[in-house]
């Protein structure tokens, strides 16, 4: 079987459920048809190239939560280091979990203002 974008040792393209997939060839409302599709085992998936994550980790007194730019708000309560490291290792699975200290990190100065702007730039739209 011939898989498109398989270099000999890997198969590239966008992990959906259990498979790599290739390029959409051609979509409507009654189907799909994709380049090509492979399962896979998830602990073998790994990340290559560069992924920008619209989501921030922040830390205020000692706890941490979830930061996402896509809504500009907060996804987690603040919860201790331990109980955040846990609910990432779920969010993330084994292969997108890294040590905090290697994640992409915001303030929580950057996060509320974030947030001010947001909640009163659609005030203003609203007038």
């Amino acid at each position: 079987m011939e898989i498109g974008k398989f270099d000999g040792t890997y198969v590239y393209g966008w992990y959906v459920d259990g498979f790599i997939v290739g390029e959409v060839i051609e979509a409507n409302e009654e189907y799909i048809a994709i380049e090509y599709w492979i399962p896979v085992e998830p602990e073998t998936v790994c990340i290559v190239g560069e992924i920008k994550m619209p989501r921030f980790n922040v830390e205020r007194n000692g706890k941490w939560a979830c930061f996402s730019t896509v809504i500009d708000d907060f996804i987690t309560p603040f919860k201790s280091r331990r109980r955040y490291d846990r609910w990432r290792k779920r969010a993330y699975g084994r292969a997108g979990f890294y040590p905090l200290e290697c994640t992409n990190l915001m303030t929580y100065e950057e996060a509320t203002r974030r947030i001010k702007q947001n909640i009163f730039g659609d005030l203003e739209k609203e007038k």
